[in-house]
C-alpha cells in the first residue's frame, strides 16, 4: 500500500485557520480574495496549494500585508518569541515586579517612538525583529520577572508578529 499524498488547499475550499491569538476563523480559499488577520488584510493566494496544516506568517511592508510560509512548526514559530528574553539577557532569579510602577504613558517606559516602529514596519522588518527591537527599547523589561517577560513579549508578538495555521 502507498502513503497517501497530503490534502492541498484548492480553490473553494472552505478552511478553519488559527490565528496567532489563538483565535479561529472559517475562511472560503478564492484567489484574489482579502482576509482579515489582526488589523491587516492579505490575500488568499499563498492558502491556494498548500497542504493542509502549513503555517504562514504575515508581513508588512510597502503598505500592504502578505501571508508567507513558514515551514517552521508552530512550537517552533512560539518558541522564537520566547527566545528574545533570553537573547537580552532574561530575568534575574530574584527579579520582583514591585519597583514596576503602571505607567500608561509610553513615553516613559518605551525608548523607541510610535514612528520609529512605523519605521521599521515599512522598512519590512519582520515581526520577530519588531517584538524583539520593542523588548530591547522597554526600560522596563530587565527588571520583570520571567513569567512577566513572557506575558510581555507575547502580548506584542499578538499586536506585530501574526502567524496563521491552516490545519
Amino acid at each position: 500500500m502507498s502513503a497517501s499524498p497530503t490534502a492541498m488547499i484548492s480553490e473553494g475550499s472552505f478552511v478553519v485557520l488559527l490565528l496567532s491569538g489563538g483565535e479561529r476563523k472559517l475562511q472560503r480559499v478564492r484567489s484574489g480574495a482579502a482576509m482579515r488577520v489582526g488589523k491587516h488584510k492579505p490575500t488568499c493566494d499563498p492558502l491556494l496549494g498548500a497542504p493542509f496544516g502549513a503555517n504562514f506568517v504575515v508581513e508588512t511592508g510597502g503598505g500592504e500585508a502578505r501571508l508567507v510560509r513558514d515551514q517552521r512548526t508552530i512550537e517552533e514559530i512560539d518558541a522564537s518569541v520566547t527566545e528574545v528574553a533570553a537573547s537580552l539577557g532574561g530575568a534575574s532569579a530574584d527579579a520582583t515586579n514591585a519597583e514596576l510602577n503602571d505607567e500608561r504613558e509610553a513615553t516613559t517606559a518605551q525608548s523607541l517612538s510610535h514612528a520609529e516602529i512605523e519605521a521599521l514596519k515599512a522598512g519590512g522588518a519582520s515581526g520577530e525583529a519588531l517584538v524583539h527591537a520593542i523588548a530591547a527599547g522597554s526600560k522596563t523589561f530587565a527588571s520583570k520577572t520571567a513569567f512577566s517577560q513572557e506575558k510581555y513579549l507575547r502580548k506584542k508578538a499578538r499586536k506585530h508578529f501574526q502567524t496563521v495555521t491552516a490545519p
